[in-house]
């Protein structure tokens, strides 16, 4: 990310894990879904929480975020996208 003149801002989620406020105003009204990790053993059963629920476990299983997440000038880029980071440095 740096490489695409991103300054960045590092956190490490597992030893500094999101808050369920944090994970709340992160998520917005984005699906739940587009943040979890593709080895999350309970993928399947996330469209079946309610989004508190969901909250929760994200809250108390923060390994099962996927990473990483990059916000920039109200943007969110979650995952190793490649594309989208670019889009979002060509913004900032």
């Amino acid at each position: 990310m740096r490489q695409l003149g991103i300054t960045v801002r590092w956190r490490d989620l597992r030893r500094q894990p999101p808050t369920e406020s944090e994970l709340r105003q992160l998520l917005g009204d984005r699906p739940v879904e587009m943040f979890l990790n593709r080895t999350c053993p309970l993928k399947e059963q996330f469209p079946r929480l309610s989004r508190k629920e969901a909250i929760a476990m994200l809250a108390q299983h923060p390994e099962w975020l996927r990473r990483p997440m990059v916000i920039a000038g109200g943007q969110i880029v979650v995952g190793y996208d490649e594309a989208a980071l670019r889009a979002l440095a060509g913004r900032l």
